[in-house]
């Protein structure tokens, strides 16, 4: 059984990977446990992730997608330390965050690197 990993989002690729479904806002991005990055609609993730052993939902699954790139909007601007981004993340989406260094740590789904 294939392991996924949450990754983040992307609009760049618009269309499921898994089912094929086109046209999409945005994709989450997710690491297989052999190193492919694959791009799925959020409800495709969220079924992958549950088969991992994740108790999570599309909507779930959404809301996490949105903290993430919350995250790297902001981390984008340039205007703010990695902590402040991550204080807006906690405040906005409740998720706790922590900085390693150069690394963003969104709740146990998500690390962005700087």
């Amino acid at each position: 059984m294939i392991t996924y990993t949450f990754i983040g989002t992307t609009d760049d690729q618009t269309t499921c990977d898994l089912c094929g479904k086109s046209n999409l806002k945005r994709t989450v991005v997710l690491k297989t446990d052999e190193g492919d990055i694959v791009h799925y609609g959020v409800d495709c993730a969220a079924m992958a992730l549950r088969k991992t052993g994740a108790k999570t939902t599309s909507r779930i699954v959404s809301h996490q997608a949105d903290a993430v790139a919350y995250a790297q909007r902001l981390i984008a601007k340039g205007a703010y330390t990695l902590e402040q981004v991550a204080t807006a993340v906690w405040n906005r989406y409740g998720y706790l965050t922590d900085t390693r260094g150069s690394v963003l740590l969104i709740g146990k789904f998500a690390e962005i690197a700087v």
